[in-house]
């Protein structure tokens, strides 16, 4: 144990208060409130996501419908009608539940207004023409329409419909299969999982890292970080390693060993220490003319 003292200004002191082990932290137990390594695992890819575009020349106020010809039932979906002159927001509301239905997937819709003379303006009142970007936010194999088609309801207005299999741009493809996870114990020794599946929730992880490799049972746990909205964009995860008293070596991610290993858009995988292992612990007291209160006497 050790203390130190530093003073903060001519009236007080802090004191701070550092625990470490007597010896080695690789040979004795340390602090139970030190902390422990977490390792970033990832497979990572370069992905491009569907778009296609909607552009309506002359908007009004009238209605319109979206429709969209499914590549897996090959049956039409068509949207509810919205105005001709709606907001990206609108279309967005109107087409999205043919998206999470049929891919699990969220859509982000833009819009750019053009005035007479073809330029890029802001001014809904100056504005000839509208063009709707749709882009789908998440990898997919193929196309998410065979076809999409506009049915007039009530507007006048034009419409030219740049769709995903004709003229827009086309998903890159999605992870898929699986993948293993290594790690090395502290004698040197490497240990791999069994084959993982690439949407395999982390809770599952975990059980598939404890129960492959030996020195990591009860002693690891896998935790989503949300650096991907889908699985079939990337796969990444914290390795937190709660019950070992040393600095865990850097654990890997590779494609699965089996008959369906991880592919994509030539994935690559990365390991970061985002925390590393500490042997001992600090605390810093908090001087009482710091802490304010507005509580009152009763």
């Amino acid at each position: 144990m050790t203390e130190s003292t530093q003073y903060q200004n001519i009236d007080h002191l802090t004191v701070s208060l550092e625990i470490t082990p007597a010896v080695a932290a690789s040979s004795a137990d340390p602090h139970p409130k030190t902390s422990h390594t977490m390792q970033q695992i990832s497979m990572n890819q370069v992905n491009t996501f569907e778009e296609w575009s909607i552009t309506i020349g002359a908007p009004d106020s009238g209605t319109f419908q979206v429709n969209f010809l499914n590549p897996i039932t090959a049956k039409l979906w068509q949207s509810d009608p919205l105005a001709a002159d709606s907001s990206a927001d609108t279309l967005r509301n109107r087409i999205k539940s043919y998206y999470t239905s049929n891919f699990g997937a969220n859509i982000e819709v833009s819009r750019i207004m053009f005035d007479a003379a073809g330029v890029e303006t802001t001014d809904s009142t100056l504005a000839t023409t509208f063009t709707y970007t749709i882009k789908l936010l998440k990898a997919i194999n193929g196309f998410s329409a065979n076809a999409v088609s506009i049915k007039k309801v009530s507007t006048v207005s034009t419409f030219v419909v740049v769709s995903p299999n004709k003229g827009g741009i086309q998903s890159t493809a999605p992870i898929n299969g699986t993948y293993a996870i290594t790690c090395t114990d502290h004698l040197g020794a490497s240990h791999t999982s069994r084959d993982i599946n690439y949407n395999t929730s982390p809770i599952w992880v975990t059980k598939a890292i404890q129960e492959s490799i030996p020195f990591l049972a009860s002693k690891v746990e896998a935790i989503y970080d949300y650096k991907y909205p889908y699985y079939e964009n990337g796969v990444s995860f914290i390795l937190h390693f709660t019950g070992l008293n040393y600095d865990q070596p850097a654990c890997s991610i590779a494609p699965g060993s089996g008959d369906y290993p991880l592919t994509g858009n030539s994935p690559t995988a990365e390991t970061t220490v985002i925390q590393n292992y500490g042997a001992s612990i600090m605390f810093e007291p908090v001087h009482l003319e710091f802490l304010t209160s507005d509580a009152q006497m009763p």
